[in-house]
């Protein structure tokens, strides 16, 4: 990523956001591990332990491409999915608000099943949308450095852990 910073891993936690307007960390081992691009699921914990904008964001694949997962967009509380027919998440079906606090631990769950795209935050619905007959995209820019599994955060330090893939 341009000006890039630091990822760190160190005691099974990562950290991003160190030393840069955006960072992130990139996991590229997802066709190593036969895991299907339209059955499978992911859980992880993330933390904003200072900032105001996007933390513990996820990038995942989808078809040919990926979608990301926007957690504290747009100055801390705009919440969502980019891109779906070209629209990111501050456009589309997916923007909702969630009011994210410093120092306090997430629990996400991504969950895609055939054509439905589910995600959680602590255990609470947050985005349920058929991907049907949709255009499933990134949005323009460094975060396609994310694919085909990845996390990135923008003008803030971000704590992911316990991090869980697998197919359904």
């Amino acid at each position: 990523m341009e000006h890039q910073g630091e990822a760190l891993l160190k005691n099974g936690e990562i950290t991003t956001g160190i030393g840069a307007p955006m960072t992130g960390i990139t996991f590229t081992a997802w066709e190593s591990l036969g895991i299907p691009r339209d059955h499978y699921l992911i859980e992880y914990e993330t933390l904003r332990a200072e900032g105001g904008d996007f933390f513990g964001s996820i990038t995942f694949p989808v078809r040919d491409s990926g979608l990301t997962f926007i957690m504290g967009g747009w100055g801390g509380g705009l919440t969502g999915v980019s891109s779906i027919d070209g629209l990111d998440a501050s456009e589309n079906m997916t923007r909702g608000h969630f009011d994210f606090q410093n120092q306090r631990w997430y629990r996400v769950r991504v969950e895609l099943r055939d054509e439905t795209l589910t995600i959680t935050i602590d255990e609470r619905p947050f985005v349920k949308v058929s991907l049907k007959g949709r255009q499933t995209s990134l949005r323009y820019g460094e975060i396609s450095k994310c694919l085909p599994l990845g996390f990135a955060s923008y003008l803030t330090t971000a704590h992911i852990r316990r991090l869980i893939v697998r197919e359904l």
